[in-house]
């Protein structure tokens, strides 16, 4: 359970940082008129999913990582709530699929 909850941070910050980029941080802000913001902040979700899935085998971690990433990365570009709080919840969530995982769901 240790070595699944530290992949999942390493992918975290892979995904976070250099495979976001500046297109997609920028985009999920909206401040790309040729890109919505909402296929951005999926498609950085998906990013995460897809590293989820690919380190945890469950595709119900998957689902819920697209959804609470997108989600909370959306409440973070809009300044609903900050950096820290947005990094907590994600961090958060792996605390969640491991608990999932742990109890066979």
């Amino acid at each position: 359970m240790v070595r699944l909850l530290f992949l999942m941070i390493a992918a975290h910050a892979l995904c976070d940082i250099p495979l976001q980029g500046d297109f997609l941080s920028r985009a999920k802000r909206g401040i790309d008129p040729n890109f919505p913001a909402w296929l951005a902040l999926f498609y950085h979700g998906m990013i995460h999913a897809g590293a989820v899935l690919l380190i945890t085998g469950s595709m119900l971690t998957a689902l819920g990582e697209v959804t609470i990433h997108a989600l909370t990365d959306a409440a973070k570009c809009r300044n609903h709530i900050s950096g820290k709080v947005d990094q907590a919840i994600h961090l958060g969530c792996k605390l969640v699929w491991l608990l999932l995982i742990w109890k066979g769901l």
